[in-house]
């Protein structure tokens, strides 16, 4: 259960930089590899991390750049998500319907995540803050808040969540085809499969 939420955290904290990547890489069986691109030109270098006032305004941009981006509403969906895993995996182990584990989570377990989702948003607002001076901020904001911002946003969760599943998928694929190739060499050193 604890492994889910250090993830969950680090893919939520990553979804604005989601946002802005090119297609996805993530490809079924049988698809063609998209043509690749000439590499993009390299970025300037990072400004210096803002201090003191400037810091504490890069942080307010931070917080609606979190807010405009999706990111805070992603990080809301992705609790529930997490939420339904760890029922499955719990009502698997306790024996319960998923249904009786669910509402059981959502009584107890839910209210300390939505009590807790400032930590991370904070956490968000810091690590952009000290990534982006505010005017990039601000204007990162504007662009979310523009139609074609807010269009992306949508396209964001959609291709997340096809990833996500995709990922989950081929995840689960490529690791019983490995064990299953692998088998007699992971016994060899001790691992009973």
């Amino acid at each position: 259960m604890r492994a889910l939420v250090p993830g969950l955290a680090l893919l939520l904290a990553a979804a604005p930089a989601f946002a802005q990547s090119g297609p996805s890489q993530f490809q079924g069986p049988g698809a063609t590899p998209a043509p690749q691109a000439a590499p993009a030109p390299k970025p300037a270098p990072p400004a210096a991390a803002p201090q003191g006032s400037d810091r504490a305004e890069a942080l307010a941009a931070a917080r609606e750049l979190i807010e405009a981006s999706g990111s805070q509403a992603q990080a809301e969906a992705g609790i529930h998500g997490s939420m339904a895993q760890m029922a499955q995996i719990v009502a698997q182990q306790s024996g319960q319907p998923v249904a009786r584990v669910t509402e059981i989570f959502e009584g107890i377990l839910l209210p300390e995540f939505r009590a807790r989702l400032p930590e991370l948003l904070d956490a968000m607002a810091a690590s952009w803050a000290s990534h982006l001076g505010a005017a990039d901020l601000r204007a990162l904001t504007e662009f979310y808040r523009s139609p074609l911002g807010e269009r992306l946003k949508v396209a964001t969760q959609a291709v997340t969540q096809e990833s996500l599943a995709f990922g989950a998928q081929w995840g689960q694929r490529i690791g019983l085809e490995a064990l299953t190739k692998h088998r007699e060499a992971l016994r060899a050193r001790g691992l009973k499969i």
